[in-house]
């Protein structure tokens, strides 16, 4: 009965770690996104993320300042708003 417990355990927190990032998407508000910095270009001053939600590749535009501050591989929240432009990151927590 102990192993039961054990496992059933096991599976519940497994479950809830590999969701938060999904549920994690829409619970961060409107105008943000999180997921993983795919790359980075600080030349062209852009930024590629995989949403975590959506597993689509999303192209920010920012200042080189923010960008400096991040690295491909880190998962990060990005806050931006949209211009004729496209989407300008005004954030970016890591």
């Amino acid at each position: 009965m102990k192993n039961k417990i054990t496992i059933l355990t096991t599976l519940i927190f497994a479950g809830l770690a590999f969701s938060t990032p999904v549920l994690a998407c829409k619970s961060a508000g409107p105008n943000k996104h999180v997921g993983v910095i795919v790359s980075i270009n600080v030349l062209e001053r852009i930024l590629v993320l995989k949403d975590a939600e959506t597993g689509e590749e999303m192209t920010f535009k920012a200042a080189e300042q923010l960008i400096k501050t991040v690295h491909p591989n880190q998962e990060a929240v990005i806050t931006y708003e949209t211009t004729d432009k496209g989407m300008i990151a005004t954030k970016i927590k890591v």
